[in-house]
C-alpha cells in the first residue's frame, strides 16, 4: 500500500503533502541570482507598495467560458469584472 507521506522528511510530515509539494515547487521554480538581479524585483515590489507586506495574487480568466456556460445552462451572459 502506498504511503503518500513516505517521501516527505519525518520532521515535516505533520505539515502535510500539500505543504511539502508547495515547498518543492518554490525551490524548483526559484530564480538564479543573475536573473533575480536583472529583474530587480525588490525595486518593483517597493514601487507597488508591496515590499515587506503580505499580498495575494489573483488571476482573472477572461476567455470563452461564458459562451460554454450559456450553451449548457441557458445563462444570459457573463458577469462584468
Amino acid at each position: 500500500e502506498a504511503q503518500p507521506l513516505a517521501w516527505v522528511p519525518p520532521e515535516h510530515q505533520s505539515k502535510g503533502l500539500f505543504w511539502w509539494r508547495a515547498v518543492l515547487s518554490a525551490f524548483l521554480m526559484r530564480f538564479t541570482p543573475e536573473m533575480e538581479k536583472s529583474l530587480d524585483l525588490d525595486a518593483k515590489m517597493d514601487a507597488m507598495g508591496l515590499k515587506g507586506q503580505p499580498y495575494i495574487g489573483v488571476h482573472v480568466r477572461r476567455g470563452d467560458s461564458c459562451v460554454k456556460w450559456k450553451a449548457l445552462f441557458g445563462a444570459t451572459g457573463c458577469l462584468g469584472v
